[in-house]
């Protein structure tokens, strides 16, 4: 049988009714008798108006608790829920509505500090030295811990995250060469920045890195000497969650 086309006009006006019926029934039995019978089909206003190029035209004269697809190709779905800069959200069923996206709940974004008031913290040569920390410029959920100097990945928490850090030293006679680590779980995941400075100065060096983190993670920062013995006057360490 050659491909036809049939176009399926659900006319509005009633002297048309009963012509839209027999059209209907007309196209059902065409379709049950070959799969290879193609329909333009039309549905709402202007029934008797189609795009050649389109399948299917859903349209509505107005946007109330209406569905249409026109051929600009844009897809318009109004609901009465509908808004400037709504999501089309689902609820467990699958039934979907406008919303207005949910504000910003980042977990984690602290800020920490020691500073150059507190006392200064011996670096001992070639030994992995947890940072003290003394203050929270800011700790949304009080994330970290400033008696451990650590923090944990809360639940919910795991995602991409910005480290940023630095730190100064104190002045001594010899030449230094200070490394600042970022450990999780007791263990080195990876160098935030590392200063050098002659003898007879300090040194002062910062860093940042992106790293993953899962819930229930323990970071903590550490600086170890190349060699020789120093002490942290300054340290800083920003945290916070950029993407999940």
């Amino acid at each position: 049988m050659n491909k036809k086309e049939i176009v399926i006009k659900a006319l509005t006006a009633p002297p048309w009714r009963g012509q839209t019926l027999k059209t209907a029934v007309f196209a059902s039995a065409m379709l049950l008798a070959s799969s290879t019978l193609f329909a333009q089909v039309k549905i709402g206003t202007n029934p008797t108006t189609i795009d050649a190029n389109n399948n299917l035209e859903v349209e509505s004269s107005t946007v109330a608790n209406k569905v249409f697809i026109k051929k600009t190709g844009k897809v318009t779905i109004a609901d009465g829920t509908q808004g400037d800069d709504r999501v089309l959200t689902s609820d467990v069923s699958g039934e979907a509505s406008w919303k207005t996206p949910a504000a910003q709940n980042v977990p984690v974004v602290f800020a920490v500090t020691k500073g150059s008031t507190d006392a200064n913290q011996t670096i001992s040569a070639s030994v992995f030295n947890k940072i003290k920390f003394y203050n929270a410029t800011f700790d949304k959920n009080t994330t970290f811990d400033l008696v451990n100097d650590n923090f944990t990945v809360p639940s919910g928490g795991t995602g991409y995250y910005q480290v940023n850090g630095n730190f100064t030293t104190a002045i001594i006679s010899t030449l230094q060469g200070i490394y600042f680590y970022i450990y999780v779980n007791g263990t080195f995941l990876r160098e935030l920045c590392v200063g050098n400075a002659p003898a007879g100065s300090g040194v002062a060096a910062s860093g940042s890195a992106i790293v993953k983190l899962n819930a229930g993670d323990v970071v903590d920062v550490r600086v170890k000497g190349n060699g020789v013995s120093s002490a942290v006057t300054r340290a800083f360490l920003d945290v916070f969650l950029i993407s999940k």
